[in-house]
């Protein structure tokens, strides 16, 4: 019992969570703003609400 579950949860530990960009317009504003907070400088986030 033990070895099963530590072997599920060896395998839980290594998914990857899912991703965050839906379009590459969004992968690469996260890559710019990435670049852009490592450099020191400030980014902008504009908030989309459903309603």
């Amino acid at each position: 019992m033990n070895a099963a579950l530590k072997i599920c949860q060896a395998f839980h530990d290594a998914q990857l969570p899912p991703g965050v960009c839906d379009t590459e317009e969004e992968h690469e504003w996260l890559e710019h703003a990435a670049e852009q907070l490592v450099c020191g400088s400030d980014i902008t986030l504009k908030w989309r609400f459903a309603g």
